[in-house]
């Protein structure tokens, strides 16, 4: 788990180096992660499927 908390830290790095407050900046690639059913404060809407498993929470926290 702590090679995912790497690759988000780097993520997250990058975007804080890279972009400026006003840029949409898009983050794609396959996480592995289940977000799971429910909305999540506007970050994600109530169409997922499942329940939500350790990725899909770091995925959440990540977005927030």
């Amino acid at each position: 788990m702590r090679e995912v908390e790497d690759m988000y830290e780097k993520i997250e790095q990058l975007l804080d180096d890279e972009t400026k407050s006003n840029d949409y900046t898009v983050v794609m690639g396959d996480f592995n992660a289940v977000v799971g059913e429910g909305k999540e404060d506007g970050y994600f809407g109530h169409y997922g499927f499942g329940y939500r498993n350790d990725r899909g929470q770091m995925l959440v926290d990540f977005a927030k």
